[in-house]
């Protein structure tokens, strides 16, 4: 009985930790880049995210950032930059309303050392964007996951005050 608690006991920790864990910042060699994904509800106003371009090397690094898509609703500001050693740099993305309903694409940021030769290769990393315009709004969606949540937290309360009833 006590062997069957800890194996249920165990399981409903990790699907806990499992769910609360997510990936907070994209990183390659050269580039540290937060948060690793984007996603903005547009209304009938212009929307602004913001993502955190930070230098992890020893180096002054040369950064550029692009979209995959050449959509003209979607503006990066600064396109291209440099950052200091151990430095970083706050990147907006704007995103104006159209007709749409949905969008999917990444944003690119790619860096290399400043005082890189001809031959040397930099680093970049892709964040996924999805972009929602009109109804479905990112609030709703979050709302969602915090009731999912909400809901996984109350039936492991049930469950663990059942079995230590039955003890």
């Amino acid at each position: 009985m006590k062997y069957e608690f800890r194996i249920k006991a165990g399981v409903i920790a990790a699907l806990f930790f499992a769910l609360s864990v997510h990936a907070s910042a994209a990183q390659a060699a050269g580039i540290e880049v937060s948060p690793a994904r984007l996603e903005m509800s547009v209304g009938n106003k212009p929307v602004t995210s913001r993502i955190q371009v930070k230098n992890p090397t020893s180096d002054v690094q040369l950064y550029e950032v692009s979209l995959n898509t050449d959509d003209s609703s979607i503006g990066i500001r600064p396109k291209s930059f440099t950052v200091q050693a151990g430095g970083s740099q706050e990147v907006q993305i704007r995103v104006e309303p159209k007709d749409s309903a949905e969008f999917s694409g990444e944003v690119q940021v790619v860096g290399r050392p400043l005082a890189a030769t001809s031959n040397e290769i930099g680093s970049g990393v892709k964040l996924p964007l999805a972009i929602h315009y009109g109804a479905h709004s990112v609030w709703y969606q979050q709302s969602l996951t915090w009731i999912a949540f909400i809901l996984l937290v109350a039936l492991v309360v049930c469950f663990v005050g059942r079995s230590m009833r039955k003890k």
